[in-house]
């Protein structure tokens, strides 16, 4: 399986369209600190802050749907003051 079809297919499996003209995240201008790059990037994706975006549901529940650790969420939740 070449590298390309891979990233597809991962693409596929977590819904993800990205424009084929650009080929990274592109950050904002007045970038808060507080926010990582991943952060920003699921904002781009699911068209909401990631405030509301990390308190829809328990951790768990949360990071099955966003597809990251556990442990990352608890995490986000904490740098962003929402717990």
């Amino acid at each position: 399986m070449t590298t390309k079809a891979l990233r597809e297919r991962i693409q596929r499996e977590r819904n993800i369209t990205l424009d084929k003209t650009r080929r990274s995240l592109v950050m904002p201008a007045h970038t808060d600190k507080s926010r990582t790059p991943l952060m920003h990037y699921f904002e781009q994706v699911y068209h909401v802050s990631i405030q509301s975006l990390i308190m829809q549901g328990n951790i768990q529940e949360v990071s099955v749907r966003l597809n990251v650790h556990k442990s990352t969420i608890s995490k986000w939740r904490l740098r962003l003051k929402l717990r």
